[in-house]
């Protein structure tokens, strides 16, 4: 329950307590989802970066492995945080909706509401981050979100700054 509190410090104490759980015969031991949604769950954008990044770390991989599959299972099933992963993309702070499309590239490659909400969002650096996961997978679904970044023109107010537009243009070549 410590890992919900409104303040940080305690909030990343009692998250990072399980970070290094171990069964009695040295291997390690199942972090219970139930601690990843309530790191995601916290009312400190802190905490809930926390929770993104540690509901996909894992000792193997890739997301085939998530849920299932021989050996000790250090990170949450898919099914347990992909929907408040989903919501967190929505949330206002940086830290937070960076975190949480990377930990949902991670648990849901390409997760169409997941991706939809980022490229739509009023953030540029998400909707440019969004577009770099996309090109690392090669995926064909970040080209139109990269082109309108980049078509935007330079007389428009609401232009992206040149770095995102770097960002945008580099993701668009890796989809190819």
């Amino acid at each position: 329950n410590l890992v919900g509190d409104a303040v940080a410090a305690v909030g990343l104490a009692a998250y990072r307590a399980f970070e290094q759980p171990l069964n009695t015969d040295g291997t390690p031991a199942t972090k219970p989802p139930g601690v990843h949604l309530a790191a995601l769950s916290s009312p400190s954008p802190q905490v809930r970066a926390a929770g993104c990044a540690g509901c996909h770390k894992g000792s193997g991989p890739g997301p085939e492995r998530i849920g299932s599959g021989p050996g000790p299972e250090r990170i949450a099933p898919a099914a347990s945080v992909r929907a408040k992963l989903v919501e967190l993309v929505k949330d206002d702070n940086p830290v937070v909706h960076n975190a949480a499309i990377d930990a949902l590239d991670e648990v849901a490659p390409g997760d169409p509401e997941g991706f939809a909400l980022a490229f739509a969002s009023i953030f540029y650096e998400l909707q440019v981050h969004a577009c770099e996961l996309c090109g690392k997978r090669r995926d064909q679904k970040g080209i139109a979100p990269a082109q309108r970044i980049l078509s935007i023109p330079k007389t428009d107010q609401n232009r992206p700054a040149d770095s995102f537009r770097h960002r945008a243009a580099r993701a668009l070549a890796d989809i190819g």
